[in-house]
């Protein structure tokens, strides 16, 4: 994709004569790179990550917010009356110096803080450090344990508990100390670790994703109640519009300036308090009451259980603290250091994610359509605080480390730090110009939120890729599709590559025939169903996918399901997951159906066992590329469509959950899916 960044986003704007408004849109290429093209441009020492070196851009940021403090309490004597190094024409002139201040003060405390939120939030992409316990452990104190514990400059019973653990290992000692040993009461951030980095989780896995994403979400036409789409008077992808059209529109929705503002205000300041405790601007199809602080919420899984206790007690030590600090030194010293600098935090975060995510010339996509490669890249870069110069814009980066201008890498690969991210995003930047795709967005700052909110109102209910629409029906960006089917998995199959994929189809058809006998001979004397099951299975694959590239699409499924290790078609390691992601791509449109014999809680779900962690996971588990619905929940069944990704520890196995988790899936098919395949009684598979 293309862009002028001076022109404006909806362009050349006109009506002809049949009293039709059209506009010029913007040629949006939908990206054909897979996620290995990204990854393969990302220079290997990026995704090393130190412990130390993290730790001590804490102490860093720690040390800034005392520095902030110092100064303020500073300037505070020295404008104070009794000093007398400033005379007042009004006592109220004072007053207003002094409030100025101290507003300065939150302002600045709370972008340094927007830097440790950062941090906290590297440590559960597992950025932070090699070692997962040191991430969980460093982010969930910067996320949710109580630092403002500390009354009189002391050290609080949490950060002795910890550093008396890490003595017990001296690398955990050293970061420990890094990064707790300099915390004042001045640095908390209110954040509940385990729940939030679960639901980002999910986030990244389906960003773009009209279904499956987790925050940011368009509202399709019919969600807000507009007039159904009239092809006679409107096109679909937003170009032309008839003007009784356009009116009925506007007058739906409105479009007033002041109603922009309020909601930017309203956005900006309670937007991140009301996502965690309402789950505003999440899925709707979450029941109503959905928040982070439920362990039986449908946001987790039951084994998620004392993780979101966890950090529910770091949160109420954190609220018990401020209480504590209210009633010891004041409410006013409280809401002075530390809570207007926390609001701030909160402005930072939404500002900067909403502007990330939320612009007219990005897509969101349905299946099948979506990949995780396209997903990635339906985010912009922005350069934080840089509407108001260069000066500050280098100001927003430094303190916030490059989580706005950098965020496209962050993406493609979450494990890389920010202090890697620079010189990652750099190399990214150019293998995406290569392919004609800019991802560089207007700064970030309140004008542009107050712009993006006007052009971004709703987007349409079909289309696999959609653009937003303002109120007038008018949309800023068309999708622009490459020649060929895009496979995220790496497997070339475009028209050029038919002949190689012809003659590879041959041999791992043959392949997959010997690996089916020798499994069928190792399990026959123990269990004959599954000999009986499998083998129905793989006839009807083979008489069904035809196509050579379908072939090696179904093979992909067998040998997974077989328990055969094949790392160059469908299985890949991911930098944006601490795991492995099994991916079953299928090139004509299927169905499939999974019936197990095992419990799992009141749902019962296939269930595979991998290798590389020993643990029980689920195949009808998160998916970034497909649609995953119940049928007939009497029955235990579960229908997979499309591209299906398996992601270990995602699925929540809950009623409510699987009630409410799918419930559009019936829109998604629209009678595309033409086969099935039924593996009965199924229980065990090793993968």
């Amino acid at each position: 994709m293309t862009r002028d960044m001076d022109a404006p986003v909806a362009a050349a704007v006109h009506k002809d004569d049949e009293h039709r408004t059209t506009t010029k849109q913007v040629d949006f290429i939908v990206p054909g790179l897979t996620i290995k093209d990204l990854l393969s441009a990302i220079p290997a020492h990026c995704t090393k990550r130190s412990a130390l070196r993290s730790g001590v851009y804490v102490v860093w940021d720690v040390a800034l917010i005392y520095g902030i403090y110092r100064a303020a309490t500073a300037a505070e004597a020295f404008i104070a009356p009794a000093a007398g190094n400033v005379t007042y024409p009004h006592p109220a002139a004072y007053t207003l110096l002094w409030t100025a201040l101290w507003a300065l003060y939150s302002w600045a405390s709370g972008l340094v803080m927007t830097g440790l939120w950062v941090i906290a939030h590297e440590c559960g992409h597992q950025a932070f450090s090699e070692s997962k316990f040191i991430n969980n452990s460093v982010g969930w104190v910067l996320h949710s344990a109580p630092r403002c514990l500390v009354v009189r400059e002391q050290y609080c019973w949490v950060t002795s508990l910890l550093l008396a653990i890490g003595h017990l290992a001296p690398s955990l000692a050293m970061t420990l100390a890094l990064t707790l040993g300099f915390c004042s009461r001045r640095c908390s951030l209110g954040v509940p670790y385990h729940s939030w980095r679960i639901t980002h989780a999910k986030h990244h896995a389906s960003t773009g994703h009209v279904y499956q994403d987790q925050v940011f979400l368009p509202r399709t036409r019919s969600e807000l109640g507009l007039p159904k789409f009239d092809p006679s008077g409107e096109e679909l992808l937003g170009s032309s519009i008839s003007d009784k059209i356009m009116a009925e529109l506007y007058d739906a929705l409105g479009d007033s300036p002041i109603g922009a503002v309020m909601g930017s205000v309203m956005y900006l300041v309670g937007g991140w308090p009301l996502y965690l405790i309402k789950n505003v601007s999440g899925q709707l199809r979450y029941p109503s009451g959905t928040n982070h602080f439920v362990p039986k919420a449908p946001l987790f899984a039951p084994h998620q259980f004392w993780q979101i206790i966890m950090s529910d007690l770091g949160i109420a030590l954190w609220i018990g603290a401020m209480t504590y600090w209210s009633m010891t030194r004041g409410v006013g010293e409280m809401l002075r250091l530390y809570f207007f600098g926390y609001l701030w935090v909160n402005h930072n975060l939404v500002l900067i994610t909403f502007l990330q995510h939320t612009d007219p010339l990005l897509p969101h996509y349905r299946p099948p359509v979506f990949t995780f490669a396209r997903g990635a890249l339906t985010t912009f870069d922005r350069s934080f605080l840089g509407n108001m110069g260069p000066i500050m814009a280098w100001i927003g980066a430094g303190a916030t480390h490059g989580i706005s201008e950098t965020h496209v890498l962050h993406h493609v690969s979450s494990k890389i730090p920010h202090y890697h991210a620079w010189e990652a995003a750099r190399c990214l930047k150019k293998r995406l110009q290569e392919a004609g795709i800019v991802l560089e967005g207007r700064p970030g700052g309140w004008s542009e939120m107050y712009r993006v909110l006007r052009e971004c109102r709703f987007i349409e209910d079909e289309g696999s890729v959609v653009f937003y629409k303002n109120a007038k029906g008018l949309a800023a960006a068309r999708p622009v599709f490459p020649d060929g089917f895009v496979s995220d998995s790496g497997v070339d199959t475009s028209v050029a590559a038919a002949a190689d994929a012809a003659a590879a189809a041959v041999v791992v058809t043959l392949l997959s025939l010997v690996i089916h006998c020798m499994f069928l001979v190792h399990v026959a004397y123990s269990s004959p169903f599954i000999v009986v099951a499998v083998v129905v299975a793989v006839i009807f694959v083979q008489l069904i996918e035809t196509k050579p590239t379908s072939q090696i699409r179904s093979l992909s499924l067998s040998l997974h399901l077989l328990g055969v290790d094949f790392p160059s078609i469908g299985r890949q390691h991911t930098a944006h997951y601490s795991h492995h992601q099994l991916t079953m791509r299928f090139a004509t449109p299927t169905e499939l159906r999974y019936h197990n014999i095992r419990e799992h809680g009141p749902w019962n779900f296939v269930t595979i066992t991998s290798r590389s962690t020993a643990r029980t996971r689920l195949i009808a588990a998160i998916s970034c590329d497909s649609r995953l619905k119940l049928e007939a929940p009497t029955q235990r069944t579960i229908v997979v469509t499309g591209t299906v990704s398996v992601h270990e520890r995602l699925f929540a196995r809950s009623r409510s959950d699987a009630q409410g988790h799918y419930r559009h899936s019936r829109s998604d098919a629209q009678g595309h899916y033409r086969h099935s395949i039924s593996l009965s009684q199924v229980a065990k598979l090793v993968v």
